[in-house]
């Protein structure tokens, strides 16, 4: 983290040209942490050459990536994909607040907002795999499902996850059809989850999920707070 030089504070008059007091050359310090934003632009220039016999024009090829006139480098894209998906901060919200962090210079459109969810789909997809085995292999998997909202419907995420991995997967329904194709239709070891009875088809062994327990303790401790054991 870069550190700007030291702002010297000028001592009240009264003090330094008082003959009774003298610099120590200690010093007490405090410190002011803050946030800079700053846009910056590249602009790449191909010059154009043509043929003098055939009138074929060619110029040196962009950048991968550079394709219409205006771009978005990577941490812009990121910024807004975190904020839309991650912080769950609204199209139109993310395309003001990044507008507003940079006076007005970037101005990102809520299609372009909208398509970085189906890019990181497809440059994950890799990634996702790699998971996905990891997770097969690994003593203890926890998995549910968690209800989402789109476009007014409810639908399904199914969270599969050991200590180090976590894979979400989008499904219409709960249940042995939501289950298909996840990673706890194919794991042969122990399975945490709540009591929903279709993961029981899985597995070579069941734990309850101890958030559970947890909950169910904490709902008798406001219910019954005579009782002691549930503490």
């Amino acid at each position: 983290m870069p550190t700007l030089p030291p702002v010297e504070l000028t001592p009240d008059p009264t003090i330094t040209e008082n003959k009774d007091y003298y610099p120590t050359g200690k010093y007490i310090t405090k410190q002011l942490i803050d946030l800079s934003i700053s846009v910056s632009v590249t602009e790449y220039r191909s010059q154009i050459y043509r043929n003098r016999i055939t009138g074929q024009r060619y110029h040196a090829p962009f950048p991968d990536g550079i394709v219409n006139e205006t771009g978005y480098g990577k941490n812009v894209r990121a910024l807004a994909f975190l904020l839309n998906n991650y912080c769950n901060v609204s199209i139109d919200k993310t395309s003001e607040l990044i507008s507003g962090m940079s006076n007005g210079a970037i101005r990102l459109s809520k299609g372009m907002i909208n398509d970085l969810s189906r890019q990181f789909s497809a440059n994950s997809e890799e990634d996702r795999k790699h998971i996905y085995d990891r997770l097969l292999m690994a003593p203890v998997m926890y998995t549910d499902f968690t209800p989402a909202r789109v476009n007014g419907k409810t639908v399904q995420v199914v969270v599969c996850a050991n200590e180090d991995e976590m894979l979400y997967q989008f499904r219409e329904h709960k249940g042995l059809e939501g289950i298909k194709g996840t990673p706890a239709e194919e794991y042969q070891q122990i399975l945490v989850h709540d009591h929903d009875l279709s993961f029981y088809n899985f597995g070579n062994d069941h734990q309850e999920c101890l958030a559970h327990v947890l909950r169910y303790l904490q709902d008798s401790i406001d219910n019954e707070p005579d009782l002691q054991w549930n503490s």
